[in-house]
């Protein structure tokens, strides 16, 4: 994910990220999450947070750039 987080940083375009993938990556890292919590196991996941915010990062960014590309072209035609 970081190697994603700093393609898209570089080339400003989150083309290459699926809604999908975010998606199943948010869930299982939300499940890593809480088994590390009830685990009581701080360095299983204290990394697992850190990997979710960046993925919610990424989901967010994909989520405002293909928002305002669809905006564009939408007010180009009008």
């Amino acid at each position: 994910i970081l190697i994603a987080g700093l393609k898209v940083i570089k080339k400003r375009s989150s083309d290459d990220l699926s809604y999908i993938f975010l998606m199943m990556n948010i869930s299982g890292l939300v499940l890593m999450t809480i088994y590390g919590v009830l685990r009581k196991a701080p360095p299983l996941y204290i990394p697992t947070i850190c990997s979710l915010l960046l993925t919610m990062i990424l989901l967010c960014i994909k989520y405002f750039q293909t928002n305002i590309s669809t905006n564009d072209i939408i007010e180009e035609n009008v």
